[in-house]
């Protein structure tokens, strides 16, 4: 892998390399200066060089062990949206086969897949993708529960819809967060089949044709 330096590294560099500069830069004035009050200020800018390395040095250990935790839970909730994303396109195909085909083919399976993340791992994420993902997880349960109440107090095929709809935004807001902490993390990027995409906006269409059906039958 190729090494390279964030913020905190180049911050704790370049302060270690500058106070190991002046430390020596002021040792060498109090080995050949002539004044003999060399020795008292010279004391009073290494002590001073000694608590900016003791500062600086616990800091970047922590940054470094925060960056580590941070980097295994993103990779860890990235692997989540990928299995996720692929589940996802694959109940949505078997959905609109059974559709299709009047029940002989294809699963029924309108459930919204859950996403196997925990909290935990959402809190060691960066705060930007901790927030993104944690979202997601909120909409899925929400929509989840709609669908629900929609299929076994109202209409069986309104319900229908409104998963293909509801579970199309959940993908697209996954593909779209998986995509950045790959990036991010250097990933090799995992991409749906152009059929499972073509599935899911297939599924779209056909709740909108329905929609505008039932429009016109009122």
């Amino acid at each position: 892998a190729e090494l390279t330096m964030d913020r905190n590294d180049q911050f704790f560099f370049f302060t270690l390399g500058g106070a190991l500069a002046i430390a020596v830069l002021v040792a060498v004035i109090a080995i050949c200066g002539t004044s003999q009050t060399a020795p008292e200020w010279t004391q009073g800018i290494l002590t001073v060089i000694a608590i900016v390395v003791a500062i600086t040095v616990p800091r970047w250990s922590d940054n470094r062990r925060l960056e580590s935790r941070q980097r295994v839970a993103e990779i860890i909730v990235a692997s989540a949206l990928q299995s996720w994303l692929r589940v996802a396109a694959e109940e949505i195909q078997d959905n609109l086969q059974h559709i299709g085909t009047g029940g002989q083919d294809g699963v029924e399976k309108f459930d919204m897949p859950s996403f196997d993340i925990s909290f935990e791992q959402v809190a060691e994420m960066r705060e930007e993708y901790a927030r993104d993902v944690s979202s997601l997880i909120e909409r899925r349960a929400r929509r989840q529960n709609s669908m629900y109440s929609e299929r076994y107090y109202g209409d069986d095929t309104e319900a229908i819809m409104e998963y293909f709809e509801q579970i199309a935004h959940l993908f697209w807001s996954a593909r779209r967060i998986y995509r950045e902490i790959a990036r991010h993390r250097g990933l090799d990027e995992f991409t749906n089949h152009p059929n499972e995409i073509q599935a899911v906006k297939r599924g779209v269409e056909k709740a909108q044709t329905y929609r505008n059906l039932a429009a016109q039958q009122i």
